[in-house]
């Protein structure tokens, strides 16, 4: 009889484990369900971001259908020859849809990483001939140079030593697939297009060139009658040491085309005239290298002919040079030129 004492348990140890299964009971009920709210937040989320991701790239999709299409020929078309009208810019007066493809599609007005307005200075009315700082932010410069380290490169020159110190750089090309899928290079495309007024269908290839101690380009026209390249954009895409500059022989420092101290260079696409003494002299108009800059030459020109008809010719004027470079930094420069016609 004392064992069934002993066993007998008190009625408040009892209620403490029937209280103390029920806590468990409740506890493991609340840890499902939290397991069940945070599996459905989870779930609700993942198809939140999904819809913003469709929705995002639907509206993606449609922009860059508006930037190639209705939009980008209200900046571009050949209505009127490109040089003939001032370039457009953040500053510019406009419509709506030049508002809309520049804060859109080429990006100029990203005030958080690029000034706000980007204006040129013009340099020269004959070849037209203007400048433009800031043109490429400095995180757009940093992302391009990026980019080139995986281009494979080659010797600018000729094989032959006459070429070889006629033209020592080396170049690369982007090639379609990248320029038209990357979005900072398709950013720069379009900007550079639209500020020419010339529309993407007649562009070239995006060329990187890479000039280090030592390496020009002599004295050269952009344009011939085959290739009749209505514009070049330069971009500057490092700052060098010295040296470097691009000269335009025809043009003094004040862009006019009064004589100068030097004689003129001789015509054509390729003159052998040596193009130092201009680099040297400094009555002649040169553009600095400059991280950032770019400069947008027009190189044709339209002559009268036969009254009415108009006939497109290169402009002989639009002559010049890249002067070497001095020291060990490299010049970069992203080079774009536009055709009159569409290469497309």
């Amino acid at each position: 009889m004392g064992r069934s004492v002993a066993a007998r348990k008190h009625p408040d140890d009892c209620r403490q484990q029937h209280g103390e299964a029920a806590v468990r009971n409740v506890l493991r009920a609340r840890r499902k369900e939290d397991t069940k709210g945070v599996w459905t937040i989870a779930l609700c989320g993942s198809l939140a971001i999904g819809l913003v991701a469709y929705l995002w790239n639907f509206a993606d999709q449609a922009l860059s259908a508006a930037c190639v299409g209705h939009v980008f020929e209200t900046l571009a078309s050949f209505e009127e020859f490109p040089s003939e009208r001032t370039p457009w810019h953040s500053g510019a007066p406009g419509s709506i849809a030049e508002y809309a493809y520049g804060l859109f599609c080429d990006g100029r007005w990203r005030f958080w990483d690029h000034p706000w307005r980007v204006v040129p200075t013009q340099l020269a009315s004959d070849p037209l001939l203007y400048v433009f700082d800031d043109f490429l932010s400095s995180s757009e410069v940093n992302a391009v140079l990026k980019l080139v380290s995986d281009l494979d490169f080659f010797s600018s020159g000729l094989k032959d030593s006459v070429d070889m110190g006629y033209r020592s750089s080396r170049t690369s090309f982007f090639p379609p697939g990248i320029a038209e899928e990357d979005p900072v290079l398709l950013r720069i495309a379009r900007r550079i297009h639209a500020t020419a007024h010339v529309p993407l269908s007649h562009g070239e290839l995006l060329q990187v060139v890479e000039y280090r101690e030592g390496d020009k380009y002599e004295l050269h026209l952009d344009a011939d009658p085959d290739v009749p390249r209505v514009a070049t954009m330069i971009l500057y895409l490092s700052d060098v040491d010295g040296g470097g500059e691009t000269v335009w022989p025809h043009n003094l420092f004040n862009g006019s085309l009064q004589e100068g101290p030097l004689p003129k260079p001789t015509n054509g696409s390729e003159t052998r005239q040596p193009m130092q003494p201009y680099c040297d002299h400094q009555s002649y108009l040169k553009v600095q290298p400059k991280k950032g800059r770019a400069v947008l030459m027009y190189n044709l020109k339209r002559e009268a002919v036969w009254g009415d008809i108009k006939q497109t010719m290169v402009n002989e004027n639009s002559l010049h040079g890249a002067c070497p470079v001095r020291g060990k930094r490299s010049k970069w420069v992203l080079q774009k030129w536009m055709q009159y016609k569409s290469l497309a």
